[in-house]
């Protein structure tokens, strides 16, 4: 379980064989991207946190996405806000 992911995003998928797991939720997913590329520098991470983000841009909770980045940091943020203004534009 990755830190700070809110749980009520949380997906769970029945496999064919009866099987289920758990999925977070796609802005949590993103957010974490986000979270590499910022404090890591990975730019994996980032390349791939900005492609998610644009794929799924019209579904997102923005508003949630947008809290939890202000809550890891100022340039987390920033980065986020960056991130949706491309996005949007796409």
């Amino acid at each position: 379980m990755l830190e700070g992911v809110d749980r009520e995003r949380i997906i769970k998928i029945n496999l064919p064989s009866g099987k289920h797991l758990f999925v977070i939720g796609i802005e949590d997913i993103i957010l974490d991207r986000l979270r590499a590329c910022v404090h890591w520098l990975s730019t994996s991470d980032c390349e791939w946190g900005l492609r998610m983000l644009k794929v799924h841009y019209a579904s997102l909770d923005l508003d949630y996405m947008r809290a939890m980045a202000m809550k890891d940091h100022t340039i987390t943020s920033d980065r986020l806000a960056e991130w949706l203004n491309e996005a949007g534009e796409a």
